[in-house]
């Protein structure tokens, strides 16, 4: 049988006893704060809920009066009744939020009855109805018979033992319903008749597991969570979980054996949980044997204050302290098996945890093993998270929560083992419809209590109306203009991108980043130049994402929002993009503890590459994948260097294939950087014609006179000769011929004399002419001038006369390369 008494401390006097004395579960909770006088009677009064299980709930208005510099009753308290026939009631006292199920129909076996409402209570006005909605649990109705009850000191449910319910909530409009559902046959121990190594006698093996749901109204849905193999199957019974936010998380956790962080709050969709499972606790001294710790934890966290992080179990009447280790979230990291666990893991740091040495940790752990296939998955939930991340000190929430925050799709189901392959958790989702749940509007509203449920009914209208943005929507074929395209369409997107980029206008409102038109990459790749292609190809790759997030805003905002302000949205994100990808390769970089001193790029290209090195090179080649699987900028300076290594790094036969697949690009600054190292070595003529055949035909040429190979000058002047007797055949084909037959042999041999007579100035050996090149050199005089008489006409007179100088100059210096140093014809293949 359970009593409830009101006494008065100040001054001590009476002792008042409800009148209710029956074996139904009693709780009294006072409300702290002025709220409206019910009686009439008298100018002060003191409010309390009476909870009387499966029988009502009573709001108590006690009139009070002073008396000797104390307070007493002065009459009859008036009573209320609020709730009639519930099973289960929560009581928030920080927020003064009453949470109840109770019966709507009279019969009690019927589960569709089940009404779960809330009501919050408003000082200095009246008591408000947020929310009814059917109870999205089968929460067994109280037994005919002798109720059970456990010894609850300081709780704040009124329940049964066996039903384990509480709400869980967060001030950005966040709510969880989470209950655990009790053990029954269907989840009682398994029975394993397996035998060890196919021999002796059977021996049961016990597996028991727990099930528990979390009603996440925010997102209409419910996530379902069963723990199997964790919990002996002693405790399986007795097992009863705590469930708290912990850094936007939903924690539950049963110590010792359980520990989960649900990361579903209203900023986004479920994707990443946490699920790390084992005997992590031990009893303090039994000097204060109340108060148990995890080991896994300690007073240094940046995580929470300590006051979000003590657990009250009442069936115990114990404390738990959970203070988490700074390395705690590192050594999950190292040690895990799972994939999963590792993205989850990466994901809560970034978003939760924001220590930046403990991301440091972790990429120097991935630098030392870049060959790891999760490697490009972690690359891009690190860039897309850290996007995400930093978007949200530029934008608002309504904004923040239409941009993509996970490479993961959300809402999907979870199986989790352990290193023997054993499930430790497996999680299912279930969609619950979320229409008529508010009785209000909370139109114009201005009550400071009631924000919560303003923020909460504006999070399920926003989840049932929009979809996020994706980078994955985005076409691969960023790089390839459309097919109808024009051949000035390239060249105009770019134009557009750098008048779009330099607006005055748009730049200059930017808040919070005026250096938008900024490049960012880090300080390792600051001296180090690319192509200007290059810069064109990144620019139409931003310009794609820049397009379809403007496009995306536009529709999914209010029309009230102004289009400037859209683009600079857009933008922001692009600029966030870039500090991001250049941030990760800064990250490679301090994970392999590389210096200024110690630059890979110092070193000349006939050097092969370290283990360090190569490992770089690996890491480098994820990122490479993971920003063109999700369309995120590169820094300029990084494909010169990424070839660089790639060159030093790999086998000829394997750069040469990285080359045709166009992983690699090749830059002019690396391609004259090979020259300058390795061009007079003749084991290197082959692997640099093939590179250099890869350009176009003016860049090639240009590359070639800056070849210092024999070989070379053969090649040129094949081609110069082949031009000047070209434009020869031109000319004689013209109907307008400025000379007559006679006229070009005397033109003819006043050009040998005086090729004779400049060889007179030279020295003994050099003036011995050699008859068949002057006659070449004059014959191919000859035939410019008659060209350049063709070419008047078009007003490049100097321009050609410059041209053919410095090709007549180069064949005649180069033409007899043979007679003076033994040349390998290596070059012969090459496709020039």
């Amino acid at each position: 049988t359970y009593k409830s008494f009101i006494a008065e401390i100040s001054p001590k006097n009476r002792v008042f006893k409800l009148p209710v004395d029956q074996p139904h579960y009693q709780q009294v909770q006072f409300l702290h704060g002025k709220f409206p006088i019910y009686g009439g009677s008298s100018r002060r009064e003191s409010h309390m809920l009476f909870f009387h299980h499966t029988k009502s709930i009573d709001l108590y208005h006690i009139p009070l009066a002073r008396i000797d510099g104390g307070m007493i009753m002065s009459s009859q308290p008036q009573v209320e009744n609020l709730v009639k026939r519930f099973v289960w009631a929560q009581f928030d006292r920080l927020n003064k939020r009453l949470y109840y199920v109770y019966f709507e129909s009279e019969d009690e076996n019927v589960q569709e009855g089940l009404i779960f409402s809330a009501i919050q209570f408003c000082e200095a006005s009246p008591r408000v109805v947020t929310m009814k909605m059917v109870c999205p649990f089968s929460i067994c109705a109280p037994s005919s018979t002798r109720l059970q009850y456990d010894r609850k000191p300081l709780s704040k449910f009124v329940s049964e033992s066996n039903v384990n319910m509480q709400v869980v909530s967060s001030h950005d409009g966040s709510f969880f319903l989470c209950y655990q559902h009790p053990v029954n046959e269907n989840s009682r121990p398994i029975q394993d008749s397996a035998t060890e190594d196919g021999c002796g006698e059977n021996e049961p093996q016990l597996q028991s597991f727990l099930e528990y749901s979390v009603f996440m109204l925010h997102h209409g849905s419910i996530l379902r969570c069963k723990v199997p193999n964790v919990v002996p199957e002693n405790l399986v019974d007795k097992a009863r979980l705590l469930f708290t936010m912990l850094n936007d998380c939903v924690a539950v956790i049963l110590p010792g054996h359980i520990f989960h962080l649900l990361d579903c709050d209203a900023e986004h969709p479920p994707c990443h949980h946490l699920f790390l499972s084992g005997p992590v606790s031990e009893e303090l001294p039994t000097c204060d044997q109340q108060l148990s710790a995890f080991t896994c934890f300690d007073d240094k966290s940046k995580l929470v204050n300590r006051e979000g992080l003590q657990l009250f179990e009442p069936t115990l009447c114990k404390l738990f302290k959970l203070n988490i280790k700074n390395n705690y979230w590192t050594d999950c990291f190292f040690s895990t098996h799972c994939d999963t666990t590792r993205l989850a893991l990466l994901h809560f740091c970034i978003l939760h945890i924001q220590d930046p040495d403990i991301i440091l940790q972790i990429f120097s752990h991935l630098a030392c093993d870049p060959a790891n296939p999760e490697c490009v998955d972690i690359l891009k939930e690190y860039l897309i998270d850290s996007t995400y991340f930093q978007m949200k000190f530029q934008v608002e929430a309504s904004v923040y929560k239409l941009l993509p925050f996970s490479n993961n799709e959300p809402f999907r189901g979870y199986l989790q083992t352990n290193r023997k392959g054993e499930q430790i958790a497996r999680i299912s989702y279930t969609p619950w419809k979320t229409n008529s749940i508010f009785p209000q509007t909370f139109k114009d509203e201005k009550r400071k209590e009631l924000e919560f449920w303003i923020s909460l009914r504006q999070n399920v209208s926003f989840t049932s109306s929009v979809e996020r943005f994706s980078l994955k929507r985005i076409s691969k074929l960023e790089g390839r203009p459309p097919a109808n395209a024009s051949p000035t369409a390239d060249s105009g997107l770019s134009s557009i991108f750098q008048r779009f980029r330099k607006f005055p206008t748009v730049e200059s409102q930017i808040q919070g980043n005026p250096e938008f038109s900024k490049e960012y990459k880090p300080e390792y790749l600051e001296l180090i130049e690319c192509d200007q292609a290059t810069i064109l190809k990144e620019e139409r790759r931003s310009m794609k994402v820049l397009e379809s997030l403007t496009r995306y805003l536009h529709h999914y905002l209010p029309s009230e929002v102004p289009k400037m302000r859209i683009q600079k949205i857009a933008m922001e994100y692009i600029t966030c993009q870039k500090k991001q990808s250049s941030k990760l390769l800064e990250l490679f970089w301090l994970g392999l503890n590389y210096s200024e001193d110690t630059h890979p790029y110092d070193r000349s290209l006939n050097t092969r590459g370290t283990s360090r090195e190569r490992a770089l090179l690996m890491l480098f080649e994820r990122y490479y994948m993971a920003v063109n699987e999700i369309h995120f900028p590169i820094p300029t300076g990084f494909h010169t260097f990424f070839v660089f290594m790639g060159f030093r790094c790999l086998e000829q036969r394997l750069f040469i294939q990285y080359v045709s697949n166009k992983v690699f690009s090749l830059e002019e600054e690396f391609m004259y950087r090979l020259l300058n190292d390795i061009g007079k070595d003749e084991k290197y003529s082959h692997l640099i014609s093939r590179l250099i055949s890869n350009f176009d035909q003016p860049k090639a040429l240009q590359l070639l006179k800056k070849w210092e190979s024999p070989g070379v000058s053969r090649i040129l002047c094949q081609r110069y000769v082949s031009n000047l007797l070209t434009e020869d055949a031109q000319f004689q084909s013209d109907s307008r011929d400025f000379l007559t037959q006679s006229q070009r042999f005397d033109e003819f041999q006043r050009t040998v004399s005086s090729l004779k007579s400049s060889g007179s100035e030279r020295s003994e050996l050099e003036t011995v002419p050699f008859r068949p090149l002057l006659n070449v050199i004059a014959a191919l005089k000859v035939t410019v001038a008659q060209s350049k008489k063709t070419q008047i006409w078009k007003g490049n007179r100097q321009e050609v006369r410059s041209r053919t100088s410095s090709k007549l100059s180069f064949i005649s210096k180069n033409a007899l390369e043979h007679t003076t140093r033994e040349v390998e014809d290596t070059l012969g293949l090459g496709a020039f």
